[in-house]
């Protein structure tokens, strides 16, 4: 499956299977309904700035937090095999880069792979 977790764009030119406007969405998405994400396109700035739980965690609405939820070992069976970020937040980027790394991914022609 292929998903994007972004508050606006839709990728008209890129098929993506499911998107989710939320970053609980996008945790729930990636959890509940599919066993592994083949290809996630993520955003950092996702809107509306609130925080939920999930998992007795709690999490911000923006892409970072997806990562930290990927990060957690008992969430590796959810990790993507491909990560995309698609945020235009230089900052964000290099901080969602960071954990990328510290998870296990590795960059290759700009998209993030799972070295699991």
């Amino acid at each position: 499956m292929k998903l994007l977790i972004d508050d606006i764009r839709a990728y008209s030119n890129v098929m993506v299977d499911v998107i989710a406007r939320r970053a609980d969405l996008g945790i729930e998405i990636m959890t509940r309904f599919y066993k592994r994400t083949d290809f996630l396109y993520l955003d950092h700035d996702l809107g509306d700035e609130f925080e939920f739980v999930f998992d007795n965690e709690l999490y911000k609405n923006n892409g970072y937090s997806v990562l930290l939820f990927l990060e957690r070992p008992e969430n590796e069976e959810h990790r993507p095999k491909t990560i995309e970020l698609v945020t235009s937040n230089p900052p964000a980027r290099a901080k969602m880069a960071s954990a990328l790394t510290n998870i296990g991914y590795v960059l290759i022609d700009g998209r993030w792979n799972y070295k699991n």
